[in-house]
C-alpha cells in the first residue's frame, strides 16, 4: 500500500493603494496571510494487503481528514481576520475623509469672513465674496458625500464583527492617517 501525504503552505501579502485628498498616495500593507493545503493519497493494489494494514487504513484516512479540517479552519480564521482589518481601514479612511472635509469647510468659512471684511474696507471687489461662497457650497456638498460614504464601511465592519444593525466600536487608529506636509512629500521624492 502506498500512502502520500503532502502539505503546502503559501504566504502572501497585499498592498492597497489609497489616494488621500490633495493627490497624495499612500499604500496600506495587509498581511501576511497564509493559505495551506493538505493532500493525502492512499493507493492499494487489489487483492494485496489483507489484514491489519487494510483495517488501519481507514483510521489513517480519518486522521488525515481531521488534520485537513484543522488546516481549513485556520485558513478560514485567517481570512476572517483579514476581512475585518480591511473593513476597519476602509472605515478609518472614510472617517478621516469626513474630518478633512469639515476642516476645509471651516477654513473656507473663515476665508469668507476675511473676504467680507476686505470688501467692507474697500480693498477687494464684492464679486470675490461670490467666489468664496461657491467654494463653500462645493465643500458642503463634498462633506455630505463623504458622510454618506461612511455608511457602507461602517455596515460592513458591523456585519463582520457580528453586530448587524448596530454601529461598530469606536475607531481608535493605530497609526495617523494625516497627510504629510509638502516638505515631507518632497523629501520622499528626492
Amino acid at each position: 500500500m502506498d500512502m502520500t501525504l503532502r502539505f503546502d503552505a503559501t504566504r502572501f501579502e497585499s498592498e492597497t493603494p489609497f489616494v488621500l485628498p490633495g493627490g497624495i498616495e499612500d499604500v496600506q500593507r495587509i498581511g501576511p496571510n497564509w493559505q495551506q493545503t493538505l493532500n493525502l493519497t492512499l493507493r492499494q493494489p487489489l487483492l494485496r494487503g489483507f489484514g491489519r494494514d487494510v483495517n488501519e487504513a481507514s483510521l489513517a484516512v480519518a486522521e488525515a481528514q481531521r488534520d485537513a479540517a484543522e488546516v481549513a479552519l485556520l485558513q478560514a480564521q485567517s481570512q476572517a481576520v483579514l476581512e475585518v482589518l480591511v473593513a476597519y481601514h476602509e472605515l478609518a479612511f472614510a472617517a478621516e475623509s469626513v474630518r478633512l472635509r469639515r476642516r476645509q469647510l471651516s477654513l473656507s468659512q473663515t476665508q469668507r469672513e476675511a473676504t467680507e471684511a476686505l470688501v467692507s474696507a474697500g480693498s477687494v471687489a464684492e464679486s470675490e465674496i461670490g467666489v468664496v461662497e461657491q467654494r463653500i457650497l462645493l465643500l458642503e456638498e463634498s462633506l455630505l458625500v463623504a458622510e454618506n460614504d461612511l455608511t457602507s464601511p461602517r455596515s460592513e465592519l458591523s456585519r463582520l464583527l457580528g453586530l448587524p444593525g448596530r454601529p461598530p466600536p469606536a475607531l481608535i487608529p493605530t497609526a495617523s492617517l494625516t497627510a504629510p506636509t509638502i516638505a515631507e512629500s518632497e523629501e520622499t521624492l528626492v
